[in-house]
């Protein structure tokens, strides 16, 4: 049996089964202690932002904060669709509900998207 997992190749990492390019992974992939989005295959080192990592594609359908194609675990706020989300430990705080003061200004959340 060949290995399975990620392999870095002139720069670039990509998910291989059985030492074969695999184009069929999608989603955050475990590596070294971290998780890590992979797209067709492909780590995509180039995002950064909310991700939903999708039961579709074989995930827990939870929204993670991503730097630079690695789950970040930071509690921050957030920009994704043009609105605003608290994160706590790199996951989208959506049981999060009540007020909290970001920039200057106070906002009303719930579910943990902030609203004026």
């Amino acid at each position: 049996m060949q290995y399975t997992g990620l392999v870095i190749h002139d720069g670039a990492w990509f998910y291989i089964t059985d030492g074969i390019l695999d184009t069929t992974v999608n989603g955050l992939i475990p590596y070294d202690g971290e998780r890590f989005l992979v797209a067709a295959g492909r780590m995509v080192r180039e995002y950064s932002g909310l991700w939903l990592n999708s039961v579709i594609i074989g995930g827990d359908n939870q929204w993670y904060f991503i730097g630079s194609g690695m789950v970040q675990n930071v509690s921050c706020v957030a920009l994704y669709d043009g609105a605003w989300f608290v994160v706590e430990n790199g996951v989208l705080a959506s049981g999060y509900n009540g007020t909290m003061e970001y920039g200057g200004a106070l906002f009303h959340v719930v579910n943990g998207q902030l609203y004026s």
